[in-house]
């Protein structure tokens, strides 16, 4: 951490060689024993200026929940596809611990997300901190999936980026929202096999 902020102070970056590099809290996680999708560790992001990675996966009626995988069984109380169910269904399902415990927290929701965005953000200084990593494939994003995530993100678009493994996928749903910051993370053609030297390529082709 800067040296300027007190040891209790949440971790927002760290000095290295006269430099700033700002960490990002994968999964909304402040600290690594810390549940995935937590929502007050989202406010306190928003409160010290953290960047965070939030995970989308797309339901039976074009909504995005806050999930990591694109089945249940691991990270909620619930089991089989997370397309096979409602967003109501899913959002009613408790979320689980690192260890697969269940939570008395229910999975966390775009809608609900967006809204403590608005309620706690800071003025004047948006910058893409949300990273919205987005799972589902490019099948998945259907219109009814562009509608609601544009009418969800509404003017807080400068607050979000959204990046993730599927190129097409990502261009599709950013068109709903102009001027929406996009990245690429080229995790499939790794998993894939793709031979390290070409990823950069790949990445730059992309």
């Amino acid at each position: 951490m800067p040296p300027d902020l007190p040891a209790a102070a949440p971790a927002v970056a760290l000095e290295a060689g006269g430099r700033l590099i700002t960490l990002k809290w994968h999964q909304l996680r402040r600290r690594r024993q810390d549940p995935a999708f937590a929502r007050g560790n989202l406010a306190a992001a928003l409160a010290a200026g953290a960047t965070v990675e939030v995970d989308l996966v797309a339901t039976a009626d074009g909504d995005f929940v806050c999930l990591h995988e694109l089945t249940l069984e691991c990270e909620t109380t619930g089991c089989g596809a997370v397309a096979g169910h409602s967003s109501a269904a899913v959002l009613a399902l408790r979320q689980r611990d690192n260890a697969g415990e269940p939570l008395d927290s229910h999975v966390l929701g775009f809608s609900e997300l967006v809204d403590i965005v608005r309620s706690h953000r800071l003025p004047g200084r948006p910058h893409g901190q949300i990273q919205l990593d987005l799972k589902e494939p490019l099948a998945g994003i259907t219109g009814e999936v562009c509608r609601r995530f544009a009418r969800e993100l509404g003017d807080l678009g400068g607050w979000f980026t959204l990046s993730g493994p599927s190129w097409p996928a990502i261009a599709r749903l950013a068109v709903a929202v102009p001027g929406l910051a996009t990245g690429f993370d080229p995790e499939d053609a790794i998993e894939a096999g793709m031979a390290s030297h070409d990823v950069p390529r790949h990445l730059l082709e992309t």
